[in-house]
């Protein structure tokens, strides 16, 4: 992606003077590289706590961010391609602890940052923690979303047989479970008619 993706700063003497708590919609430009993940139009409620455990000055010590997201986004069912609106959400705590020589490191589990750091850029950590927790596959049903939303001729595409080989047999009962409650196409009921 050529444009730089939003930063999310948070002054970290403000963690340190007192319990630090923020929420805010995240809008889609936040998230504008979900597209790769399978995500479009996703928005999502931030609950961000911060705690600082440590000297004043924050030379030693270690910060701890607990982040709650919910919100939803869209993907293409994997049925019919139409797509599907699914709530999402993700809860997690993001560590960072000052180095005495001051060295830093992103890219572990718990992140490392040099004493002499005024502010941190958390955006990072959410997308990534939000990709990795999204779904593999969506499929209208899934979610407590209408499986009657499934296109009815897409489905009827995959049941057909084609060669002796049919995809409803191979996908299992629970497409065919689908397909009866999907309604006919034009083409089935002309050929039901005949």
């Amino acid at each position: 992606m050529s444009e730089r993706l939003p930063a999310y700063e948070i002054d970290l003497f403000e963690v340190r003077k007192a319990n630090f708590l923020k929420e805010e919609v995240l809008p889609s430009a936040f998230f504008a590289d979900s597209e790769y993940y399978g995500a479009t139009d996703l928005q999502m409620l931030l609950h961000l706590g911060g705690r600082y455990v440590g000297d004043a000055a924050g030379v030693s010590g270690v910060y701890y961010f607990d982040i709650a997201l919910n919100g939803e986004a869209t993907f293409a069912c994997t049925r019919c391609l139409r797509g599907v609106r699914i709530p999402l959400e993700y809860d997690g705590v993001l560590e960072v602890r000052t180095t005495e020589n001051g060295a830093e490191s992103f890219d572990e589990e718990v992140w490392k940052i040099a004493p002499t750091r005024e502010s941190l850029d958390i955006a990072t950590y959410i997308r990534e923690s939000l990709y990795l927790s999204l779904p593999m596959s969506v499929n209208h049903g899934d979610f407590g979303t209408d499986p009657a939303a499934c296109d009815a001729q897409m489905v009827g595409y995959i049941l057909k047989e084609e060669k002796g080989v049919s995809l409803g047999n191979i996908c299992g009962e629970e497409f065919a479970q689908l397909a009866a409650q999907l309604p006919t196409t034009q083409n089935e009921r002309k050929k039901k008619e005949e």
